[in-house]
């Protein structure tokens, strides 16, 4: 694939390309050499491996030389949120919870009421 960096984005090839006269370059995105004179460039987009239950990607950025554009991949650990949870391990994050409320309430109860004392 072949792309312009512009602002910060990838901008692709179109498959018609409109020339500043208003004239349009019928399957321009088929044409390397067509690309490469408007300015397109070779984009390089390797991921790098991850473990896509654990972890997922974000584009950091793009590198650009004088012929591609390479797209800069950083590998991030999910939150616990974002984790492929079971069943058993909902139920015990909803029982943590409620275990917490309890204990919250039960201090508060114990403030107002030894306050009163």
């Amino acid at each position: 694939m072949y792309a312009k960096l512009i602002n910060g984005a990838l901008e692709y090839a179109p498959t018609n390309y409109k020339l500043s006269d208003g004239r349009v370059i019928v399957g321009f995105n088929k044409s390397v050499a067509l690309m490469t004179r408007y300015g397109f460039k070779e984009v390089i987009d390797n991921e790098p491996e991850y473990d896509n239950l654990k972890e997922y990607l974000i584009i950091t950025g793009y590198t650009e030389q004088e012929t591609t554009i390479t797209v800069v991949y950083a590998v991030k650990q999910m939150d616990r949120i974002e984790e492929v949870l079971t069943t058993e391990d909902k139920i015990n994050q909803l029982r943590q919870v409620d275990t917490e409320h309890e204990l919250a309430i039960a201090e508060i109860m114990e403030m107002l009421l030894g306050g009163m004392r």
